[in-house]
């Protein structure tokens, strides 16, 4: 059971920190440009992920629909699912880049961004909206491969993009824009080539006219977005809450936005481990009682390396001093609490592999807006900065606590539920 749940923790594991050490390069570009840069990129970044959460649902659904699909041998559904969903991707992208571009000046007004940092952040935000495009189709991409059992394609997707745009992190350097001009410069290029490497090879991804609509209809959209509705509405509220947490930072200057992105950054990083057992849990039944042992020695090694090596990784990336200072006192603060979180995440998946996934969503979302976002603002009177990262240590602790004491109540349901299904269907 242990083998069968690392087999599958594993190659999520990779996948984020492929991920991760994108985001890492492009930190340590941006400190090296000064702590302006890192706080231009803050907001656009935070609005950015929001983006792509409000877009995820929509992936998610159409994979579970082809690969639903797939399982009935359906192979013009499966043709069709693939042709309206990167059709209505590039869609949903033009559309969200339209508005990143239009509006780009107004929603970075109203996350409070610092004025000296103000224009840079304005074409930083619309340089990153104008990827979405090729981010969602190569989101949809990915999901379609990932529904079809090409997992291996499309973690080879995201390896190429990640190696392009570090590349082009310093092939492409032009301030603090280069980011955003790395990004356009990998995701393009990579879901073009996607596009025509399937094309070739796969009939299923050959996006040629087909009966009805040539996107999704409303209630289509509809129907694929309420698939993992509880998973849908937490990763919204937590997007939405994190413009809401870098809008308080930025009150407090340029070097404290440059402190939340750094912040922000390692909760990323440092809640990798978890999510990814996490994700084995709700696939791999009866595997939690190994899962929780595994997780707390990644955790207490994760821990103590981050409390020895913050200082040094963390002046590499902040050259600045108060925002190392600020950067420093917010990884000290929520790195153990974000660790902690693990183990409310594992503990949370045991219940939605019961199908009882409306209550640990339910729980993490009331935990972010009923008191992260509004102690982080009562603490920030009271403590400045500093009252931020407090407010994050004691959401963690308090959320995990909450999903530790009700996963029993929700797991000896779901097993009454099961045995009454069970009784009604003996003849």
């Amino acid at each position: 059971m242990g083998r069968a749940l690392f087999s599958f923790a594993l190659p999520i594991a990779g996948v984020q920190l492929l991920q991760a050490a994108a985001g890492l390069a492009a930190l340590l570009l941006l400190g090296r440009l000064g702590a302006d840069a890192l706080s231009a990129a803050a907001t656009p970044v935070a609005l950015c992920a929001l983006a792509c959460a409000l877009f995820a649902p929509f992936a998610t659904g159409l994979m579970a629909a082809i690969a639903q699909a797939r399982a009935s041998r359906d192979e013009a559904r499966i043709k069709n699912l693939i042709t309206r969903g990167v059709r209505s991707a590039l869609l949903f992208g033009i559309a969200g880049g339209a508005t990143g571009v239009l509006g780009a000046p107004l929603f970075l007004h109203l996350a409070n961004v610092p004025p000296p940092v103000a224009s840079t952040a304005v074409a930083f935000a619309q340089l990153l909206a104008v990827a979405l495009p090729a981010i969602f189709v190569f989101t949809t991409y990915s999901a379609a491969l990932e529904a079809l059992g090409a997992a291996g394609a499309a973690a080879g997707m995201l390896a190429a993009s990640t190696l392009l745009f570090a590349g082009a992190l310093f092939a492409l350097h032009a301030g603090a824009l280069s980011v955003p001009l790395a990004l356009l410069a990998s995701t393009v290029p990579v879901a073009l080539a996607a596009a025509a490497i399937l094309y070739a090879r796969s009939p299923r991804f050959r996006l040629d006219a087909s009966a009805g609509p040539p996107i999704f209809t409303a209630r289509e959209i509809g129907a694929l977005v309420r698939f993992d509705a509880p998973s849908a509405a937490q990763l919204l509220a937590v997007a939405f809450a994190d413009v809401a947490l870098v809008a308080i930072a930025n009150e407090f200057g340029v070097r404290a936005g440059a402190a939340f992105l750094v912040v922000a950054a390692t909760l990323a990083m440092l809640s990798i481990p978890g999510a990814a057992i996490g994700a084995a849990v709700s696939v791999t039944p009866g595997s939690g009682r190994h899962a929780l042992p595994a997780y707390g020695l990644i955790a207490a090694a994760t821990c103590v390396a981050v409390y020895v090596f913050a200082s040094p990784v963390l002046a590499a990336i902040v050259p600045d001093p108060q925002a190392f200072a600020a950067a420093r006192t917010g990884v000290y603060a929520v790195a153990w609490s974000a660790l902690a979180l693990g183990v409310g995440t594992i503990v949370s998946s045991q219940v939605v592999a019961s199908d009882e996934g409306f209550w640990p969503a339910a729980i993490a979302i009331s935990g972010v807006w009923l008191m992260l976002v509004p102690f982080a603002r009562l603490f920030t009177l009271r403590w400045g900065l500093d009252g931020l990262w407090y407010s994050y240590g004691m959401t963690f602790i308090a959320v995990t606590l909450v999903q530790a004491s009700a996963a029993p109540i929700l797991l000896r349901r779901a097993r009454a539920h099961a045995a009454g299904g069970r009784r009604t269907t003996t003849p």
